[in-house]
């Protein structure tokens, strides 16, 4: 899966540069957000495209984790464990393509709404199998152990955002965010940058 990743992305991304090549009036440009939502924090980076008549394209990659909600209550996680970052967590990367269309709210087409859909391949996991370590090293290490359980899975995606193209080259935007599969929700907000041609030339 993550080789067909891989080569969607690549192969996008050629697409992308060789038509900003050969009509420079169209914008390409990347976009990356900090998402703020119901898995915590998490990002994504974008590479997006807009044709003449304001149709928009956009492939990327987005990363989510939060503490699993399975977690048992009497579970610690010991020092070691807070000094190398290993906590059970449940994450979500997806690959995303999306279609939508762009609306122009001011003539100065300094602000402007992207409504666009579409569907992610998603690879998620959670943690599983607990098992509580009666022999742990208090303080040291965690009371429990337990296994990761990896899904992949196709997610529908829901992402329209209002762009703030200050230039040509360097705006901002605030985005929603939903993604929906059988096996989790994701909701939340992204808030980002914007650069590369922003602007269809006059």
């Amino acid at each position: 899966m993550k080789n067909l990743l891989f080569k969607l992305l690549v192969a996008w991304s050629t697409i992308s540069a060789t038509n900003a090549q050969v009509s420079e009036k169209k914008p390409v440009y990347f976009s990356n957000e900090l998402l703020l939502g119901n898995y915590g924090l998490g990002v994504d980076f974008n590479l997006n495209y807009i044709t003449d008549n304001l149709y928009s394209f956009r492939i990327g990659v987005s990363g989510v984790t939060r503490w699993a909600k399975s977690t048992p209550d009497d579970y610690y996680g010991g020092i070691g464990g807070l000094l190398v970052g290993s906590y059970p967590n449940e994450q979500m990367g997806s690959l995303q393509m999306q279609v939508g269309k762009v609306f122009n709210l001011v003539k100065s087409r300094k602000v402007r709404v992207n409504l666009s859909a579409g569907l992610a391949l998603s690879r998620y996991r959670r943690p599983s199998n607990w098992v509580k370590d009666y022999n742990y090293n208090a303080p040291l290490a965690p009371n429990y152990n337990w296994n990761y359980q990896f899904f992949n899975t196709v997610s529908f995606v829901l992402n329209p955002r209002i762009e703030f193209p200050f230039g040509r080259i360097y705006g901002l935007n605030v985005s929603p965010l939903i993604l929906v599969n059988p096996h989790t929700i994701y909701y939340g907000i992204g808030i980002g940058h914007l650069i590369g041609r922003l602007k269809r030339d006059l």
